[in-house]
């Protein structure tokens, strides 16, 4: 095997840290060799935010290239957030800490060619690390392969693995690492076109817990991104990538103006990437950039950070590479000082890309920080890497954050807005020819999702429980739109509607305000597709409406015989028990408490909105609901003896694991219903149209559509 020459640094990578800190290490002089797996010069990393963040400007304008960098159209950027307490922006950026934003394809050639350039600097293009070369358990070079099949070693007292998040050099030296798992996914794509708001700013929107940004680069390009959990999104979005990705940026609150914007590239995805620290290699190994730290993207960290690891590690270890046992020491020092500047940074990073709501520190700061300019500035500071995260979350800031918010309270009507828009802007497309409006009835609003003929006097009426609202059936609102009319309602109470505390809570009051509502809509035969309490609303109507009652389709719901309530039923009944039990319903619990209703599992989405509806007037109107409806069984006989006389078409469908209505009860609806069909889902609970949609949707819509046809005497 040939040898390619003896060097103090063997550095493996040609990007961002590696080419620094070949140039760096040169120009102390040293002698550097420099492998690159590509041979194109031109070669440049394609699934990169582009945003180089503040911190690492100095280590640029110490590498020399700031100049460089600008003449190629680099933006000298900075950072605008938005949330739901509105934007926090740097209020004065005169003389503020500024980074760069720059693709890909024009840095990591420029930073190749000044490596190659730099004395000292020997650039073996081509060339794939196969091998370690050891004396002992000591890494005394590196064995690699050019295009042509040819080993050759390279001979170096420090081995630099500079080769990216996979690196292979810690594959061949059997270096693992600290991991944590990113539950988020993202894809980006670039764009032309998009009007600059008058500043270079990266615009990033957090939607807690989904963000998206646009990061403004040179020549007009910029840069959009959407983060999103995994689990949750992923193959929703992945069924249209261009479009979901444009819808979602459409959506944003004050988003980029698309109109004109042309797409320039495909939608590339970054699917699966855990956060990791890397692990110490043997003595004459370390590494640097993603190599060493590989962080959650949705940050731009790993820019910066490389540029700043390639300067630490050149200042620790260049005076030392001449002596075995101080060059330990000084790679030992070098990862100090990487811990001491950005591990606290990469932790916090971490624990964000769990796909987790603000906790109470981040809600105290960011709605302080979007109405005081000091608290605006520490944010963009800490956002740039360029102060560390005590001086975050020290008692001056905090402090300072509790008292803003003491002493000009938040809007909370523009809050829960903004919180609303926020939770859809990355959801499925609604179906075509969904409307959305509002009734009012007895001074109370309530919003409404409809489709099909508009003012068809015959409509298919969705009732929704509690929890619930009008969103839970925009889905199948879209389908039964194409046989007829279609209608879903926000009760009074619940959802978006008005929740007067005056209002008559109970099955009674409920049933009287949905024929209003019909009223008022011009609907005056109603197929009725209900769920949970629902049932009782909409069965009590029917019963005192029957000539304007068509069919009924019930889910989870109906008139429920010998029936006895459930354990939450029963703490809302009593009371302060309660009011403490809602008092104590953080998001958590919430979601907890839904998930034990679906063993199968809910989307997060759903489960978000539920709760974000789920405000303290929605609590009220559950207790009072429950409390006036702790005797339902001579409600259901009076149901059942007039709804059993009505030959009207019955489709009843069951989760059969529904914990709260015990599956023996869809059977039972045909003590009421005689001629029911029943279709019980396997392996669904309290809520099968969002954990089986398909098989809701494959027994609902033919069965309204026979229904539709029909006609009944009254």
């Amino acid at each position: 095997m040939e040898s390619s020459g003896n060097f103090d640094v063997a550095v493996v990578g040609g990007s961002i840290a590696g080419s620094t800190a070949a140039t760096l290490y040169a120009r102390k002089g040293l002698k550097v060799a420099l492998i690159e797996a590509r041979a194109n010069p031109d070669a440049y990393k394609s699934l990169c935010t582009h945003f180089i963040q503040p911190c690492a400007t100095p280590t640029i304008e110490r590498l020399g290239v700031a100049d460089e960098l600008e003449a190629a159209g680099a933006v000298r950027n900075s950072l605008e957030m938005w949330n739901r307490w509105g934007w926090i922006r740097r209020p004065d950026e005169a003389g503020a800490a500024y980074g760069y934003s720059i693709r890909r394809e024009k840095l990591d050639p420029i930073l190749r060619n000044t490596a190659a350039a730099t004395p000292g600097v020997t650039y073996l293009p081509g060339r794939t690390a196969t091998g370690l070369v050891r004396d002992g358990e000591r890494v005394i070079g590196i064995e690699i392969r050019d295009s042509e099949g040819n080993l050759s070693t390279v001979s170096a007292a420090l081995v630099v693995a500079a080769d990216g998040r996979h690196s292979k050099v810690a594959g061949l030296a059997g270096v693992g690492a600290r991991e944590i798992p990113n539950k988020r996914s993202g894809y980006f794509a670039y764009f032309e076109g998009i009007p600059n708001p008058g500043t270079n700013a990266a615009r990033t929107w957090f939607l807690d817990p989904d963000v998206a940004y646009v990061f403004p680069n040179e020549d007009g390009v910029s840069v959009l991104a959407c983060m999103f959990g995994r689990k949750q999104k992923l193959d929703w979005f992945r069924k249209d990538l261009t479009g979901n990705l444009r819808r979602s940026f459409e959506r944003l609150p004050d988003g980029p103006d698309l109109t004109n914007a042309k797409q320039i590239s495909k939608v590339i995805g970054a699917v699966d990437l855990p956060n990791f620290w890397r692990s110490p290699g043997p003595e004459g190994l370390t590494f640097a950039g993603d190599a060493l730290v590989a962080s959650d993207p949705l940050f731009g960290v790993g820019c910066g950070w490389a540029f700043q690891e390639a300067e630490w590690l050149v200042e620790s270890t260049a005076a030392h590479l001449g002596n075995r046992a101080e060059l330990k020491k000084a790679v030992g020092r070098y990862r100090a000082v990487v811990r001491k500047e950005i591990l606290a940074h990469f932790l916090m990073t971490s624990e964000y890309s769990l796909n987790r709501r603000y906790n109470p520190a981040e809600k105290l700061l960011f709605s302080a920080a979007a109405r005081d300019p000091k608290l605006a500035n520490v944010i963009h500071d800490f956002g740039g890497r360029i102060i560390p995260v005590k001086k975050l979350i020290s008692p001056v800031t905090m402090g300072r954050a509790a008292m803003v918010n003491l002493r000009s309270r938040p809007d909370r009507d523009e809050i829960r807005r903004n919180r609303t828009l926020a939770r859809q802007v990355m959801t499925p497309a609604e179906p075509i020819g969904l409307r959305r409006n509002s009734v009012e009835v007895a001074g109370i609003v309530s919003p409404y999702i409809e489709s099909g003929p508009q003012g068809a006097r015959e409509a298919v009426v969705f009732v929704h429980g509690n929890p619930g609202s009008s969103e839970d059936f925009a889905g199948l609102v879209g389908e039964a739109g194409k046989l007829t009319r279609a209608v879903a309602l926000d009760m009074p109470g619940f959802g978006r509607a008005g929740k007067p505390e005056g209002f008559d809570y109970t099955v009674e009051g409920y049933a009287a305000h949905l024929g209003k509502m019909l009223v008022e809509l011009g609907i005056d035969r109603a197929h009725l597709v209900a769920h949970d309490f629902g049932g009782p609303w909409a069965l009590a109507w029917a019963a005192a409406n029957p000539a304007a009652y068509a069919s009924a389709t019930l889910i989870n719901t109906g008139v429920l015989l010998g029936y006895r309530w459930h354990y939450l039923a029963k703490i809302w009944q009593t009371p302060v028990v309660g009011e403490l039990f809602n008092a104590a319903s953080t998001a958590p619990a919430f979601r907890l408490l839904l998930r034990h209703g679906n063993s199968g599992g809910l989307p997060r989405d759903f489960l978000d909105r539920m709760y974000a509806d789920f405000d303290a007037r929605t609590k009220r109107a559950v207790l009072k609901l429950y409390r006036a409806s702790r005797h339902p069984e001579a409600q259901f006989q009076q149901l059942r003896a007039v709804l059993s006389t009505l030959d009207r078409p019955v489709l009843v469908i069951w989760g059969k694991n529904d914990p709260y209505i015990g599956h023996e009860q869809a059977d039972g609806q045909r003590k009421t219903f005689p001629n029911a069909k029943v279709v019980m889902l396997e392996g669904s609970g309290h809520w099968p149209f969002v954990d089986n949609p398909k098989a809701v949707q494959e027994a609902v819509i033919p069965f309204l559509a026979e229904a539709v046809t029909s006609r009944q005497p009254a």
